[in-house]
């Protein structure tokens, strides 16, 4: 069911604070803090909790402050960032947290604090504002690894980036969009995208089949794109997929931000909450997943 919010006040939130800090604290001097240990921990502590706002961007805070330093660093703002769909480039990011800190009047050494940052996600006009219902389905995504239903149910405000970060990100050509792109996927730096690194890139789009499918699906990429089985891609034969048809797997420049963030970021991926679906190339041989079991096994 929804968590109910309710007007925050300054007691709650650093009493909130100050508990989850403490409680990080202790497992941090222990050497016990662990992504699962942070989120048992804010679970427990937000079970005996009223979830009004103030609570709800405690627990948010908490969560991406990973140093358990009391403010957020350029990353751990980036991956606020993310969650609300705003995807860049380090160089382009390095921009927005430059003219935030600017902007909001924060420490650009030191980053936001619990109070600034519920400033931010607070000002109705301003370029991170999150409802109530938004920062309900961000601590459910955090805490419970998601929530049901399909990503497009998942509904979460928007990060508007600054003027000149925008200016920045508009000035950048789709080809060095693209170029940057294979790079990132190109783990072994071969200059070509065999099976696991291309199999990485339709996975971001949306491609969710197992080991079988995959298999035909690589085979019937590679004739389409005319590229040998054994090397991969190379660029100009990637850029052709990623230029393909736009009923098919065409990608717009923000996807393609937001593909680079996830391969190349430091941050948490996010990028799974956006809905996306990759059609596969039609096929009429049967899969052995697609087998009865029994007809698998040779006696």
């Amino acid at each position: 069911s929804e968590l109910s919010a309710s007007t925050p006040t300054s007691h709650t939130s650093q009493a909130t604070a100050d508990n989850i800090s403490a409680s990080a604290d202790s497992a941090d001097e222990a050497g016990q803090l662990s992504d699962e240990g942070l989120r048992n921990e804010v679970i427990q502590w937000g079970a005996g909790l009223e979830s009004t706002r103030d609570n709800l961007i405690a627990t948010i805070f908490r969560w991406l402050d990973g140093r358990s330093a009391g403010h957020w660093s350029s990353t751990e703002l980036r991956s606020f960032a993310e969650i609300l769909g705003f995807f860049c480039l380090a160089e382009e990011w390095a921009v927005e947290f430059k003219e935030v800190c600017s902007e909001e009047g924060w420490d650009e050494e030191i980053g936001p604090n619990q109070c600034q940052v519920a400033l931010l996600v607070s000002q109705k006009d301003g370029h991170a504002f999150c409802s109530d219902q938004s920062l309900n389905s961000i601590v459910r995504l955090l805490l419970l690894d998601g929530v049901s239903g399909s990503p497009s149910d998942l509904v979460l405000a928007s990060w508007r980036p600054r003027k000149r970060t925008k200016v920045i990100i508009d000035q950048k050509p789709r080809q060095e969009l693209i170029v940057e792109l294979f790079a990132a996927l190109d783990f072994d730096q071969d200059a070509h995208l065999d099976f696991d690194e291309l199999r990485r890139y339709v996975e971001l789009s949306g491609f969710s089949g197992n080991g079988d499918e995959w298999l035909v699906e690589y085979a019937k990429l590679c004739a389409e794109y005319k590229c040998q089985v054994k090397e991969g891609m190379n660029l100009e034969e990637f850029a052709k997929l990623v230029e393909s048809s736009p009923s098919n797997d065409y990608l717009e420049n923000n996807r393609l931000r937001e593909f680079i963030a996830t391969i190349t970021s430091a941050a948490p991926n996010f990028s799974t909450l956006r809905a996306r679906a990759w059609a596969t190339r039609p096929t009429k041989c049967k899969l052995r997943s697609q087998e009865d079991r029994r007809s698998l096994i040779r006696v």
